[in-house]
Formats: C-alpha cells, sequence, structure tokens
C-alpha cells in the first residue's frame, strides 16, 4: 500500500489531485513524512488532498494536532445504513469467559428464534475448544454430516477438561424442528428499524440470575436442533473461511466461534445474534529491545466493541450479548487500543524517515507519536546493524543533547530502506547480494517473516511443584530436521522446509504429512519470488532466477548463511551460563543469558538446538510465558563477535605475541586481540581479525611501512636506517622525534593503507619524504628525493 501512494506521488502527482488512505497507522505516517519533504506538492497549484477512511479511527489524533495539520482538516462522519441492534450486558463479570460463551450459545440456541450466532474469542486454542463442546452439544443426525463437521476440526486441537462435555444426542432424541422456542419469548421484540451505529442500546440482559455461569443441565438439549459450528481465525485455510459465508445444512443453525478478525469488513448472511467475550489477545513488545514479546489477553476497546455488535446489524435486526457487565465496560475498556506504532518496535518507521532525510525523527509530527524510549532503542539497533552513523565517534557530536535522535542514516542504511522488510531482514538480503546466496536466504527471511509455519509444535503444562513444562507433541520440526547442517539450527529447518515443499509433487500432502501450515507455505513463495524480483530491480547485475527450486546448501554456504544470520542478529546474542556458575543451582540449568534482557533466558523446546545447548547463539524472538524462550535459534562461534559488532566489544591492545600481519593482497592488517563483549563484559578468546581503527593501526602501519612491507623499494634502505622499524612499536617511541613526527603525518592524514597512502601521494607526492630521511643518514637524502614517492 505505501508503496503504491510512493508510486501515484511520483509518477502521478499532475494527474492525481487525492489520494484515499483505507490504512492509517504506521502507512499513513510514512506517507505524510513522503508528502511533506517533496517539492513537488509547493510547485503545485492545486494542492494534494489525502482522504482517511477507518472505522476505529482516534479522529483527534489528527483533527487536533496543529503540528500535522495547519487548519484542522475536514471531517465527515457517514453513518452506513445499519439495523436496529439491542446490546445485553451481564450482571456479572464471569472469570471463564470461554464457558460463559458456551452458555450463552446454548440458552440462544434452544430458546430463541432462528438466526446465525457469530462469538468473539482470543485465539485459536479456545475457538477449536469452544467448537468442540458445541459439536458435542448439538450434534447431527445425519453422520455425513457429522463426518464434514469433524474434519473441519484440526488434530491438534485440545479441550481441557475443566468444562463440563455434553453426551452426543442420538436421533430419537433431537427434534426435527428448527429451534424449540419457550412460550414466554415475544418475536415482535426483535425490531429491524434502521439504527445508528454510535447509538446503540445498552440494556440489562433478560432472565441473567445467579446460574448464569453454570453449566447448563442435559435436559435443555433433548429437542434442540443440530448446530453447524465453524471456527474463523486467521492462519485457518481460506477455503476453511469461505465456509462461513454459505448457507448451513438444512435444518441447522450455523454458528460461528471467531478471534477478532471477524470485526470489521466481514458481513455474514443471516447473523442475528453475537456473543463478546469482550476479550482480545494482544502481542506486547518490548520496546527498548532484545526482541522480547508476549501475549497478553486484555479488554478490548470500546470501539472494538461497538464493531463486534455492529456484526449483527448488516442484513437485519439483532442482538450482541456482552458477558461482562456495564460498569467493568465504561470504567476498564480503553475508547481505542493503543495505536500500533506505540506498540511494537519502529526501526523500520525510523529508518524510512531517516531515509527521506528526517533525521530528528523525534521532532516529527505524528499523529500518534512514538515514545521517545522506543525511539532511542530503535535507533540504537539501527546503529548496530550499521544503518545509522555512531554519533560517540564523531567529533560535532560530542554533546549528548545534540547526539540523541540524531543519527544519519549511512550509505547501507540508504539500501536498507528499499525493502518492505524489518532492518535486519533488509540487510541480510544485502549481505546475500554480496555473498551470491540471495535465493536461500530470500527463503529464509520470508519463512522468519510468516508466523506459525508448524501447526502446533508445543504444549505448555504445569508440573506438582507449578514449574512451566513444554513439551513437542508435533514431529514437524523434527522430521524435516537440519540435515548435517545442526550449526544453522531452527534456520535450517525453515530453510530446508521451503526447499522440499517447493520440490514436492503433491504440496498440500506434503504440508499434511510434515504438520506444516499450506496457507503459510503458499504466502512464503510468493513473498520469495516477490523478493527476488525486487532483487533483480536493485541489482541487475546478481541475474537472480525467480524461482525458488533450491538444491541443498554445501558447508561453505551453511557457514556463510550462518554468519549472514549472525551479523544481522548481533544484538540478540545468548551465552550459556558456564557450568561452574550453574553447578548446584536448578535454576540456572540449561540458561542462558543475553544482552538485553536481565532474566534468565531458555531454548524452547521445539528448537532443534535444545538438546545440543551450544555456548553462544542468536535468536530470531524472544517470547515470555511463565520464562523467557528463545525460539528461531542459531548456533555462533565467538571468534565473529568482534568482526561482526566491534561496537559492542571492548578490545584490548594487538598482541605482539603472536605478531600483526600484513597482507599484501588485501592491502589489510591483521592482529590477535581478546577482551569483552556486550553489557555484561563476557570474555573474549583470543581472536584474529582485521586491526580496528586507532592509534595501534597508525602504529603498526608505520612499522610495515618501514619494513618494506608496504613499498617493495623500501627495502633497499633498510640496512641504513638509523634505528630498527620496530622501535616505532616501543611506548617510549614518541619521545624520539623520528618517530613522533612520522606518526604524526600518519595520523593527520588517515593513512593506514596502501590504498590511501597513493590517494596522498596523488595530492602531494612529497608526502613522509622529510619524515623517512629522519630515519637515514644524510647521505642517502638525495637518493631517497629522486625516487620519491617510491613504487609499490
Amino acid at each position: 500500500m505505501v508503496e503504491s501512494l510512493e508510486v501515484l506521488l511520483e509518477n502521478s502527482l499532475c494527474r492525481q489531485s487525492r489520494q484515499l488512505c483505507r490504512q492509517v497507522a504506521i502507512m499513513v505516517i510514512k506517507f505524510v513524512a513522503k508528502s511533506s519533504i517533496s517539492e513537488q506538492l509547493y510547485e503545485r497549484k492545486d494542492p494534494l488532498k489525502l482522504i482517511i477512511m477507518s472505522a476505529t479511527i482516534r479522529v483527534e489524533d489528527f483533527t487536533d494536532n496543529p503540528r500535522l495539520f495547519k487548519d484542522p482538516p475536514l471531517l465527515i462522519q457517514l453513518n452506513s445504513r445499519q439495523y436496529r441492534v439491542q446490546v445485553h450486558f451481564d450482571l456479572h463479570t464471569p472469570e471463564d469467559y470461554v464457558e460463559a460463551s458456551y452458555n450463552k450459545v446454548c440458552k440462544i440456541h434452544n430458546r430463541l428464534p432462528a438466526g446465525a450466532i457469530l462469538v468473539f474469542l482470543t485465539g485459536e486454542k479456545e475457538v477449536q475448544r469452544l467448537c468442540k463442546l458445541l459439536r458435542e452439544a448439538f450434534p447431527f443426525k445425519n453422520k455425513a454430516t457429522k463426518c464434514v463437521e469433524e474434519e473441519e476440526v484440526p488434530s491438534d486441537s485440545a479441550v481441557p477438561a475443566k468444562v463440563g462435555r455434553k453426551k452426543k444426542k442420538s436421533a430419537a432424541e433431537q427434534s426435527d424442528s428448527f429451534c424449540s422456542l419457550p412460550p414466554d419469548i415475544n418475536l415482535d421484540d426483535y425490531s429491524v428499524e434502521p439504527l445508528n451505529t454510535e447509538e446503540l442500546q445498552h440494556q440489562q440482559s433478560d432472565n441473567e440470575n445467579d446460574d448464569s455461569n453454570e453449566i447448563i443441565a442435559k435436559k435443555v438439549f433433548e429437542n434442540a436442533s443440530p448446530l453447524y459450528v465453524l471456527p474463523l481465525y486467521s492462519i485457518l485455510p481460506f477455503k476453511e473461511q469461505e465456509k462461513v459465508f454459505k448457507p448451513p445444512p438444512e435444518g441447522s443453525r450455523l454458528c460461528v466461534v471467531a478471534t477478532n478478525v471477524a470485526e470489521t469488513s466481514i458481513t455474514i448472511p443471516g447473523l442475528k445474534y453475537v456473543v463478546d467475550s469482550g476479550k482480545v489477545k494482544s502481542k506486547v513488545y518490548n520496546n527498548t529491545g532484545g526482541g522480547i514479546s508476549k501475549f497478553e489477553i486484555v479488554w478490548c476497546s470500546k470501539a472494538s466493541a461497538n464493531q463486534r455488535a455492529g456484526r449483527c446489524g448488516r442484513t437485519e435486526g439483532g442482538h450482541c450479548y456482552r458477558l461482562y457487565s456495564s460498569a467493568v465496560f465504561e470504567n476498564e475498556f480503553p475508547d481505542f487500543l493503543l495505536p500500533e506504532i506505540q506498540r511494537i518496535p519502529v526501526d523500520d518507521v525510523l529508518l524510512q524517515m531517516k531515509a527521506l532525510g528526517i533525521d530528528r525523527v523525534v521532532e516529527f509530527p505524528f499523529p500518534s507519536p512514538p515514545d521517545k524510549e522506543s525511539l532511542k532503542a530503535a535507533e540504537k539497533r539501527l546503529v548496530i546493524l550499521g544503518a545509522l552513523q555512531n554519533l560517540e565517534k564523531e567529533q560535532g557530536y560530542k554533546d549528548p543533547e545534540k547526539r540523541e535522535y540524531s543519527a544519519k542514516v549511512t550509505a547501507l542504511g540508504k539500501a536498507m530502506s528499499r525493502f518492505p522488510l524489518s532492518p535486519r531482514y533488509a540487510k541480510m538480503l544485502l549481505l546475500a547480494y554480496k555473498n551470491k546466496c540471495v535465493p536461500y536466504i530470500a527463503a529464509i527471511v520470508c519463512a522468519l517473516t510468516v508466523p506459525d509455519l508448524f501447526l502446533a509444535s508445543s504444549t505448555t503444562t504445569e508440573n506438582e511443584e507449578g514449574e512451566e513444562v513444554v513439551k513437542v507433541t508435533k514431529e514437524g520440526i523434527k522430521r524435516i530436521g537440519t540435515g548435517n547442517s545442526v550449526q544453522l539450527g531452527d534456520v535450517m529447518v525453515l530453510l530446508r522446509a521451503v526447499a522440499l515443499y517447493e520440490n514436492a509433487k503433491n504440496r498440500v500432502k506434503f504440508c499434511i504429512r510434515n504438520g506444516i501450515r499450506h496457507k503459510a507455505m503458499v504466502e512464503i513463495h510468493k513473498m520469495s519470488i516477490q523478493l527476488l524480483k525486487e532483487m533483480n530491480r536493485a541489482f541487475p547485475d546478481a541475474a537472480v532466477i525467480e524461482d525458488m527450486k533450491l538444491s541443498p546448501p554445501d558447508d561453505e554456504m551453511v557457514d556463510t548463511i550462518r554468519k549472514i544470520v549472525t551479523s544481522c542478529f548481533i544484538d540478540q546474542i545468548a551465552r550459556k551460563v558456564p557450568h561452574d556458575e550453574a553447578k548446584g543451582e536448578k535454576a540456572l540449568k540449561n540458561a542462558y543469558r543475553c544482552l538485553e534482557c536481565d532474566e534468565l533466558v531458555f531454548i524452547h523446546p521445539s528448537s532443534t538446538q535444545f538438546e545440543r545447548l551450544p555456548d553462544y547463539v542468536t535468536y530470531n524472538e524472544l517470547s515470555h510465558t511463565s520464562k523467557f524462550y528463545m525460539k528461531g535459534v542459531v548456533e555462533v562461534d565467538v571468534e565473529w563477535l568482534p568482526a561482526f559488532a566491534p561496537d559492542l566489544c571492548n578490545l584490548n591492545a594487538p598482541r605482539e605475541d603472536p605478531p600483526p600481519l600484513y597482507d599484501s593482497s588485501k592491502d589489510k592488517m591483521f592482529c590477535y586481540m581478546d577482551g569483552t563483549f556486550g553489557p555484561l563484559d563476557w570474555e573474549l578468546p583470543l581472536v584474529h581479525l582485521e586491526m580496528p581503527k586507532g592509534i595501534h593501526r597508525y602504529t603498526w602501519f608505520a612499522y610495515f611501512f618501514l619494513d618494506g612491507q608496504i613499498c617493495p623499494a623500501i627495502k633497499n634502505y633498510r640496512k641504513d636506517l638509523l634505528a630498527l622499524p620496530s622501535v616505532i612499536l616501543k611506548s617510549w617511541a614518541r619521545l624520539q622525534p623520528r618517530t613522533r613526527y612520522f606518526l604524526q603525518a600518519v595520523v593527520e592524514r588517515d593513512v593506514d593503507s596502501r590504498e590511501s597512502l597513493k590517494e596522498v601521494w596523488k595530492k602531494d607526492p612529497k608526502f613522509l619524504l622529510r619524515e623517512f630521511w629522519e630515519w637515514l643518514p644524510s647521505s642517502k637524502y638525495f637518493e631517497v628525493e629522486l625516487n620519491w614517492p617510491p613504487k609499490m
């Protein structure tokens, strides 16, 4: 959507005078940012008109934001045709809303006239639990219909024993009538008059006494007709989702049990009753870092509750039964849910805006401004990824107030912003292009982006001591496995799953056999092809074949992929608690510590690394239940950390034993160093890496120059030197004029390689001549001057 808006702005601005936006949140922010800095807008005679449409938007964020709009924008409210909806509240708010939903549906089906029922719950497991209960309570007489219905329940769905289950009735026990109505129901109460959705009637439910939360007696269902129960949630296959729009079998009533995906933009034919639990499952992120997320079940907003009630007023009048009291609704429900930009990490938004030239994003007139700490954490992560400048090293930003929020985008960050992905994944694609492994990384990126690839890979229970126990219940992950590439861990499982799927003759059967969501694999396939096309547009020389038929990667390629993953998740590194520290401490067994989380973390039991327990790992996500679990785990070689994240390392001076070396073929200096990594000061072993920037780099360059390794012609004068080249490495070297002058010249012109020396000599051919004279007897001055600069 964002890309289409930008294309319209850039290519059709002369012809397009207004743009329609249906999605608000981050997309409008990106579009407004794009529009606000486009000079074309100010050159036009007629201004661009931006029309924003939403059913649940917080209007005040736009109308009362003078920084965003100098003149308050025109507000138009369009009230669509809506039949009368009666809203009923419970006298008491039940603790178990699934059980309360079950009771309410049973009452509606047994006592109220014909009409479909829509129930709102929070997640797939709750939806499947209620579906199974209702199917057992109101079974079909026809075995064929029953079998079709049972096929819709996934094999991994589970129904806790907490809620009482109803035994299926025999065909003789069921009534032929569609619905048995008690004599006290007045059909005239169900109005079909149009009603504004914002003027819903708030009434107390009829007959809601103390027994409303009890399991209904079996005798109530003796004369009940069958209930055609269908689930509806986001990861349900499309064909299964379509069933809710088709008529139910003859003689039955349709009951749809859904998550909040059914709140908006959906009209179920014949829907007359809505049962609203008032709950929503929300994914909460720790915006300050660590990749920590957890699911919380909270009250939905008043706007969402009204949207839910409006589902039953689309084709005829209806009733909405809210399983909570009016006091809870008025006092505990927020008017609106927190905007997405305030709930999730804003790394991609920040990078996009920096790439557009907005350096001080914190001062941008957001409709719903993100938290400043969230912006600061996002900027820190982007600096580590190399997408933004590290202002702590810049000369003009010593003042912390000027430095904060002011980092500018780098060339790498500009390239990353081209892709509509998380900055981490965008960098993975760029590194894949450099290392010629784009198809593999494209498959991995898409597989990491699409959630819930494997069906219910684990289940969580509690032992006698109250501790959480997670058991792997599906063997899909283990069936796919990692092959010989065990160090690539969970990422290799995803890569193998995509490769095997693409090469399978019958892809649907492959998914069923391995416990994989076919809908997810189709999405991964489409996204992968799209990314390959985008890579070809961005880098025509890449010549990537737009096909996902992947051959097994060899050991060298696996190592390359592992390095790419590590470099892009370098701030999400975890180290296993050392054996000496964990000895005798049960809580520390198999535990890890990570950079951004003070709590102990553990590898998720569904991970292929769960039994291996490598010393160092990187993870894609940190999920918080009763423990912190790492998912998407890949083993990391500790020697890579200084190379991929020098800003997170506190390295000691280069070791003189073994001494640094100059590689003339690469024009680079390499050395052995040790030190610590991260804020927890994890000790690093002695590692061999390119010499980092600093005085030691200039000093060793001076040594290699005097030793004749930079310019071979200098070797001719080595026997004439007044001191050994190694003198320049001594701690007291600066006390001598010859060493002090030479180092000062190299540092001032930032010369630390053969190429940088060549560039300086192009501008100043006499550079280092006088400094080199200090190392020679005067009899050699004329000869050296004639041959200066020396040949390389």
